[in-house]
């Protein structure tokens, strides 16, 4: 059955006049009518009367009868092409944290969705212990974050390892120097808790029960407060050249002992989720040679 000649009959039912109709569907009258006598012909019946110098039309009881039918036609070829759209399309929705999402995948996420279109990104910023949730839960496809966490039903797998760099304003009197971490004041100290490992480090330096002068889990406040006299902050390489390239007024400064480096883990189901796995594979397949080929952003920086 023809769908425009459907869709035609019910303009004209729900217009109740052929001119009316005509002109909501940018065609003559003819063509209207002719339509109207291919759907007859179809259903050997008659679906509608008019006689002459009667504006509005008539239906049979036939065309009465068809009218709901016609309805569900046209709804059911609506689903089914927007069925047909789905397919072409891979949904993938993905949690990270605020400083990957903004200074390592951001880049990629846009190469991605360039070179890859039929995938459909859903990216989502949390804190780690909801981005293990949202994996378990299967209400994420991907997660990635710095902290490693026992999940029964989610696989924990290293990405990749990133150097930690110092950051102070260009007037601070430690700035471009080799600094010990003895001379740096906790209570000016910009923290966030970047990693398992980093917590324990921080810990064998400053006591644990100093406050700092900013404690945060959003990276974005830390060139924020840099300008406070006396400030410091230490965060990742591919946050510290974010924030060298948006502020002059920055500089980093050298630690005499290492900071250790954060591992960032990507978190997956182990059971399977609604999401088309090619969706998840794309994804695989692109990001470990994109990380490795700008590998020069997580190294360390030095003063």
């Amino acid at each position: 059955m023809n769908l425009t000649n459907v869709q035609t009959f019910l303009r004209v039912v729900y217009c109740n006049s052929l001119t009316q109709a005509a002109n909501e569907l940018y065609v003559s009258q003819p063509t209207v009518t002719a339509r109207l006598q291919q759907l007859e012909t179809e259903l050997d019946t008659v679906l509608l009367r008019r006689g002459k110098g009667v504006r509005a039309i008539e239906l049979t009881p036939q065309g009465r009868a068809f009218v709901p039918l016609a309805e569900r036609w046209v709804a059911l070829e609506l689903e089914t092409s927007q069925f047909k759209a789905q397919q072409v399309h891979l949904p993938l929705s993905v949690a990270c944290l605020d400083s990957i999402n903004l200074y390592v995948l951001a880049p990629f996420f846009r190469e991605l969705t360039k070179s890859t279109p039929q995938l459909r990104l859903n990216i989502r910023t949390h804190q780690s212990h909801e981005i293990y949730s949202l994996v378990e839960n299967h209400e994420v496809d991907l997660g990635f974050s710095y902290i490693l966490s026992r999940h029964s039903n989610v696989v924990c797998e290293p990405l990749f390892s990133e150097g930690m760099a110092l950051l102070t304003h260009k007037d601070h009197p430690l700035a471009g120097r080799s600094v010990s971490p003895q001379d740096l004041d906790p209570a000016l100290e910009i923290y966030i808790p970047w990693s398992q490992t980093f917590i324990l480090w921080h810990s064998d330096w400053w006591d644990p029960k100093a406050q700092p002068l900013l404690h945060t889990d959003l990276a974005s406040m830390i060139p924020l407060y840099l300008d406070h006299p006396g400030s410091w902050a230490i965060c990742p390489c591919s946050a510290a050249r974010a924030f060298l390239q948006g502020s002059p007024d920055l500089r980093t400064a050298k630690l005499t002992c290492p900071i250790p480096e954060r591992t960032c883990y990507m978190l997956s189901s182990k059971t399977r989720s609604w999401t088309d796995p090619t969706a998840v594979s794309l994804f695989r397949d692109a990001v470990i040679p994109y990380l490795e080929a700008n590998a020069q952003w997580l190294d360390g920086l030095t003063g």
